[in-house]
């Protein structure tokens, strides 16, 4: 599902967020690895309001245009003025990224619909930079939900191994099988995995059972460990994952995990 082509559905999405890629190899930029060249920190080609990649933000402190080449139009339901609060821009840059399935590898979540909504959705990562550009980091998570503060992803140069878990992303690669999605790398969880297409978001660390009806059966609740003060939101927004899978990760995920039940 690709939120561009959606953009009335986000009026009622309510759930966690997340994304899908064909090949989430390809995602964000080589993964925004700490070993990264260009970093997307940098000053060359990037503006308030638009980055290299296309991505672009309109309105906020910036007024950033909300009529322009980059921006077609403001905000993901297009309502969005140059002179409210700061709105992504509708454009395939910027909204590329479904809301059913994890964010691939390099991406991250953000609030996109109103910076007063606590429903984050899958986004590139240019699109944390530009929210941090314009004074609006409280908008911004990494794939964990952990706080956003710019860093790289890391990239250890030797790729851990867990029992039954394909690590990825960084030093370790892609995921071996096409239709699986490289998740979960952020500066408090170096190492992605690999979870199968069927993986979703839709669950929480304080519902007694990931899905509803025959979608939860086999199923389990991962939900990252992160700083306090972002714990609620990361309780919130777990991944639905096959069950021996996700005890698997929150025995030996470097980081920290939880699996529920």
């Amino acid at each position: 599902m690709r939120l561009r082509a959606l953009p009335v559905a986000l009026a009622v999405a309510v759930s966690a967020c997340g994304g899908s890629a064909a090949n989430p190899s390809d995602a964000g930029d080589a993964g925004r690895d700490s070993s990264t060249a260009d970093s997307s920190n940098g000053d060359a080609g990037w503006t308030q309001c638009v980055a290299p990649s296309g991505v672009a933000v309109c309105g906020g402190p910036s007024m950033c245009p909300a009529d322009s080449s980059s921006c077609a139009a403001c905000g993901v339901l297009a309502n969005g003025t140059a002179d409210g609060p700061l709105n992504p821009c509708e454009n395939i840059a910027t909204i590329q990224y479904g809301k059913d399935t994890v964010c691939p590898d390099g991406t991250i979540y953000a609030v996109l619909v109103n910076s007063s909504s606590n429903t984050f959705l899958c986004a590139p990562w240019d699109l944390g930079v530009l929210y941090a550009k314009n004074g609006s980091t409280d908008r911004v998570r990494y794939a964990d939900m952990g706080i956003w503060t710019g860093a790289e992803l890391p990239a250890p140069n030797v790729c851990q191994s867990i029992s039954n878990v394909e690590l990825c992303g960084g030093n370790c690669g892609g995921c071996s099988q096409v239709d699986d999605t490289c998740t979960g790398r952020s500066p408090l969880h170096p190492f992605g995995f690999c979870v199968p297409s069927s993986a979703t978001n839709h669950c929480a660390r304080t519902v007694a059972h990931c899905g509803w009806g025959d979608a939860g059966i086999g199923s389990s609740c991962l939900t990252f460990t992160v700083e306090a003060s972002a714990q609620v939101a990361a309780d919130k927004n777990g991944l639905c994952l096959p069950s021996q899978l996700c005890q698997d990760l929150a025995t030996g995920l470097p980081g920290g995990a939880e699996c529920t039940p």
